[in-house]
């Protein structure tokens, strides 16, 4: 069992249910949004009422299925898990944003990101330098370790790891971590396809050290 994902989904309910109740249709599930909105989670164009999101682990092991429902100004009306009405809180992180957390400084950088344009992360004799664009897409992402700079370990004598940040849609494709032996390697790789005629993915498939899994995507637009 991808037990990535079973953790987040239990978190993910726990906390509702602990914070909000358990009594689906109150109005006050949903006076706390997600801090990071769902909308921009899941990545989503157009004018989208609603999305159902089938969660399939390797060898169709574990399913798990997400619904998020939103009013105006893309807030969320209805999240559920499992059929399990759950609300929101600001803590609140759905699966398909696990992957791709790290792709968007507007997403590290929920409170700076506009007011700066580059950061510097350091641990250690480690760090990152980074850079953004206006919209919080990273156009630099580059690891050293004192001076010498750090390549990807899958992707040898590579250090410009912008490169490899999005695919030709523009969605995040991989990213990066150190591991526990100190080397820079890939976190998740994110393969998307079946593009809407709004140029959302339909079929999104993860791959992580520990373990894959496809996320089919049903979208319903107003």
């Amino acid at each position: 069992m991808h037990r990535f994902i079973l953790f987040l989904l239990i978190i993910s309910l726990a906390v509702s249910c602990d914070q909000n109740g358990f009594m689906g249709g109150r109005s006050d599930l949903y006076v706390n949004q997600p801090a990071i909105s769902m909308h921009d989670q899941l990545l989503l164009k157009g004018e989208v009422a609603a999305v159902t999101d089938q969660i399939v682990s390797d060898n169709d092991f574990f399913t798990s299925v997400e619904r998020v429902e939103f009013g105006d100004y893309h807030l969320v009306k209805y999240y559920a898990v499992n059929g399990v009405e759950v609300g929101t809180d600001s803590d609140l992180r759905c699966v398909a944003f696990q992957s791709i957390v790290s792709s968007f400084a507007r997403f590290e950088y929920p409170d700076k990101w506009q007011s700066l344009d580059s950061v510097i992360e350091k641990n250690g004799d480690k760090r990152i330098e980074l850079a953004w664009d206006e919209a919080g897409r990273y156009t630099k992402m580059r690891a050293f370790d004192g001076e010498s700079p750090i390549c990807v370990k899958e992707f040898a004598g590579k250090y410009e790891l912008e490169e490899f940040l999005y695919d030709e849609n523009g969605f995040p494709r991989y990213t990066f971590t150190f591991d526990r032996d100190g080397a820079l390697s890939v976190c998740a790789e994110n393969t998307y396809s079946e593009l809407d005629a709004f140029g959302n993915a339909l079929n999104i498939k993860v791959k992580t050290p520990n373990g894959s899994y496809t996320i089919r995507r049903t979208i319903e637009y107003r």
